[in-house]
């Protein structure tokens, strides 16, 4: 695996990638307007994003390559500093974008910050103790868990709650925690 990158290394790959596949800015200002309106629908989410925690960057692109180290992949999460915000990359290209925001959003809802924390309890908790997995990404690890039932439930609202309500309630749970619900 490749060692983290320092800040001004992550800036001058993103150039080189972007230089290299190009970014839509009509996309770019297409999604973000998209992503803003989803949140928007879950207004003590957009509050917590816009006055505590802070909006992750966001980085759209035509497609990656080896460059990020995240190739074939629908975008990914890069941490910031410790509590800091961090940055959210996403192939454009590919279906379904806003839900690989909120994926990845849900990547950085649970590990921005101190780590362990109460949090990584409850959601590898959960994981251990699921049934039922209605995408199979959430099958990889409590992360993955966590993130797909994050977006589950920010997207397509309460059905997750007829689906999967083990998954349900751990969002509702961390979301609480986190003071946001």
């Amino acid at each position: 695996m490749r060692p983290r990158r320092t800040e001004a290394e992550w800036r001058a790959d993103v150039a080189a990638e972007i230089a290299e596949v190009g970014a839509d800015a009509a996309a770019t200002a297409n999604l973000t307007k998209e992503i803003r309106v989803a949140v928007d629908a879950h207004p003590r989410l957009a509050r917590w994003l816009d006055e505590d925690r802070g909006w992750p960057e966001l980085v759209l692109l035509r497609r990656f390559t080896d460059r990020l180290g995240h190739a074939g992949k629908l975008g990914f999460w890069r941490p910031g500093p410790i509590g800091g915000v961090g940055a959210i990359v996403i192939d454009v290209t590919r279906e379904l974008p806003v839900d690989s925001y909120f994926h990845e959003l849900g990547h950085d809802t649970h590990l921005r910050g101190l780590r362990p924390s109460p949090i990584d309890t409850m959601i590898t908790h959960a994981f251990e103790t699921a049934t039922t997995f209605p995408a199979e990404m959430m099958r990889t690890n409590p992360r993955e868990y966590f993130a797909e039932a994050f977006m589950a439930d920010m997207q397509y609202g309460r059905a997750l709650r007829r689906i999967d309500p083990h998954a349900y309630k751990l969002v509702r749970n961390v979301l609480a925690e986190m003071g946001v619900e």
